[in-house]
């Protein structure tokens, strides 16, 4: 092959593989009101949620009882939905650590062991007509500190997207 033919079929690859790219292309937003001095955490918040890919994200600093600072960031198609300050995210994961920390510290003061049973400290009861998995009565402190509680979501569902169908299932206190 000869190297113009070689160099066309390269350039042609790279046409053909930044399309995707190029019509996808991300739009940065910002939303707020800027807050003189802060561009610092502007700019950290840009460079890592474009180092990452993150498409959205919304912070609020606050001190002494006063809102400081409240922005929202976008890196997403200029179709994607701009978040503003006050926009709502789940949460996912973000509380286990904070979780873990209070059962560790049930368990030190000893209202709590690793072994003390789900359903001895929390009234779990099925919603009405049901009954509850009789597997329940063993599941522990430990088994969920360490997601071993059994919960197999690739043979159930994942819950986290069900939070509206629980919600009304549950019964109301």
């Amino acid at each position: 092959m000869s190297r113009p033919v070689s160099a066309s079929l390269v350039m042609i690859a790279v046409v053909v593989s930044a399309l995707p790219a190029a019509a996808q292309q991300r739009v940065w937003t910002q939303t707020g009101e800027p807050v003189a001095g802060w561009e610092f955490v502007d700019d950290g918040i840009m460079d890592y949620m474009q180092t990452w890919a993150v498409p959205g994200a919304a912070l609020a600093l606050g001190a002494d009882g006063r809102l400081l600072y409240s922005r929202g960031f976008t890196w997403d198609t200029a179709d994607a939905e701009i978040v503003k300050p006050d926009a709502l995210f789940r949460i996912a994961s973000m509380s286990k650590p904070i979780t873990s920390v209070a059962i560790h510290q049930l368990i030190e003061r000893g209202l709590l062991s690793y072994d003390t049973r789900v359903v001895d400290v929390l009234d779990l009861r099925p919603p009405e007509g049901l009954q509850a998995d009789p597997r329940l009565a063993d599941v522990t402190i430990d088994h969920l500190l360490y997601h071993t509680g059994g919960w197999d979501r690739d043979m159930s569902f994942d819950p986290m997207f069900f939070d509206s169908q629980i919600a009304a299932t549950s019964p109301r206190s």
